[in-house]
């Protein structure tokens, strides 16, 4: 009876003690095992860091790279090599920048690229003109008057002015030769002048051509008239006269001589003449009397000489 009571328990101990077991995963292992390991190491990769970088506004042609196109940044502190780089001239059409950022703290980053695309737009050279016509109106014989024409270059690379001809009589261009090269914003003036040699209306064109984008020839249109010289004469009236004054007349003769010719072919009574019938490169002497009412004149004025030119 003992010895049976005695296996009994040693069966039910034995069975508690494996109710009584754990299963442990072992991450090393890989397997439910004993194991003895304390720690379990860790991987910690390295940070990329973020690159902002706009695309950059359109630039034309020959216009050098700069901080202006790139301006890539980060908020990790670091080294920006861009490709192409700053200086570079690029050519027309959509092209690639590219960079490379290099963080100063290697341990915890690793180098970081990116891109934008540039336009390059193509460069123009282009001219312009400040008038489409000159109008010099009333010149008198022999006479030179000049009125300015300015052309500008306007474009984004130097224009060249190959040449400037002027037609029509009496019209002419001094003081300039050409070609003449205008880098962007800068400007010249052309000189245009009308001395005309015969009276009536004259008419002429100025042509100008150049390499702008606009158009290679302008022309612009000359006009003016050519008018007999004139001598306007004004003298004061008597302020006191016991014969009242009827009218005047008007004497002229060729300067250093005596040989006076009455001009007014009848009394003038107004205190001012013109006298259209001068000849220019002439220079002439005049003097004025005054008439009665009987047709006696006074005393000669003094003589005043006028020059045509």
């Amino acid at each position: 009876m003992m010895f049976a009571l005695e296996s009994n328990l040693v069966t039910k101990r034995n069975r508690l003690a494996l109710l009584a077991l754990t299963a442990v995963f072992c991450l090393f292992c890989s397997s439910f095992v004993a194991c003895n390991s304390g720690t379990i190491p860790q991987v910690v990769n390295h940070v990329t860091p973020a690159i902002s970088w706009a695309t950059p506004a359109a630039i034309t042609y020959g216009t050098a790279l700069s901080a202006a196109q790139l301006d890539a940044s980060s908020t990790v502190a670091g080294a920006f090599v861009y490709s192409p780089a700053a200086g570079t001239i690029l050519a027309t059409g959509s092209q690639t920048l590219s960079v490379t950022f290099t963080p100063s703290d290697t341990t915890g980053y690793t180098a970081a690229t990116a891109t934008v695309t540039l336009t390059v737009n193509q460069a123009t050279s282009t001219l312009s003109i400040n008038a489409t016509s000159v109008g010099f109106g009333n010149v008198e014989l022999n006479t030179a008057a000049t009125q300015s024409v300015t052309l500008t270059s306007i474009g984004t690379v130097p224009v060249t002015v190959n040449s400037a001809t002027l037609t029509g009589t009496g019209f002419s261009l001094p003081g300039i030769a050409f070609p003449v090269t205008l880098s962007p914003s800068q400007a010249v003036t052309l000189n245009v002048q009308f001395d005309p040699a015969a009276v009536g209306a004259a008419a002429g064109q100025l042509t100008i051509v150049s390499n702008s984008s606009i158009g290679a020839k302008a022309a612009i249109s000359i006009s003016g008239t050519g008018t007999q010289p004139e001598v306007e004469l004004d003298w004061e009236a008597p302020s006191s006269s016991a014969d009242p004054i009827a009218g005047y007349n008007v004497y002229r003769a060729p300067s250093g001589t005596s040989a006076f010719q009455l001009l007014n072919l009848s009394d003038d009574t107004e205190t001012t003449y013109m006298d259209s019938t001068v000849q220019s490169g002439q220079s002439y002497d005049y003097t004025v009397a005054s008439v009665d009412a009987s047709g006696v004149e006074s005393v000669p004025s003094n003589v005043f000489t006028v020059a045509i030119p």
